[in-house]
C-alpha cells in the first residue's frame, strides 16, 4: 500500500495510546527499506498509521485542558529546566479513553520572554 493513497481527511483521530495526547494519525514507513535475498534485492515497504508524538497506536478517546495558568518559579525545579525566578506556563489536562481509564496530567514549560 502506498503512503500517496492516505488523505489527511481520512486520517482517525483520538489519542496516543502511550502518553495520552489528543492527536491526528501520521503515516510512517516502518519497511526496511533495500534489501537483498540470495540475490534477489528489493525494498520492502510498511506503511502504518500512528501518533506523530510517539509513533505509538492511535485509540478511541480524547484529551482537554481543564486549567492553564503562568507562575514564577521559587526555587529550582528538580528536572533543571526551570530556576527560581523563571516564569513558567502550568497546564492541567483530562485524558480519557473509551470504555477504559480517565486520568489526569500536569505539564510545566518554562515561558520564554520575548
Amino acid at each position: 500500500m502506498s503512503h500517496r493513497h492516505y488523505d489527511h481527511e481520512d486520517m482517525p483521530s483520538g489519542i496516543c495510546s502511550d502518553c495520552g495526547d489528543a492527536c491526528t494519525a501520521v503515516v510512517r514507513d516502518f519497511g526496511i527499506r533495500s534489501y537483498e535475498f540470495w540475490g534477489a534485492r528489493g525494498t520492502h515497504h510498511d506503511y502504518q498509521q500512528v501518533s506523530p508524538c510517539c509513533e505509538a497506536e492511535i485509540v478511541e478517546g480524547d484529551a482537554h485542558t481543564v486549567r492553564t495558568a503562568v507562575h514564577v518559579a521559587r526555587r529550582d525545579h528538580k528536572d533543571g529546566k526551570i530556576k527560581a525566578g523563571d516564569k513558567y506556563r502550568v497546564t492541567v489536562t483530562r485524558h480519557w479513553r473509551k470504555d477504559g481509564p480517565h486520568w489526569i496530567t500536569q505539564t510545566k514549560r518554562k515561558v520564554n520572554d520575548a
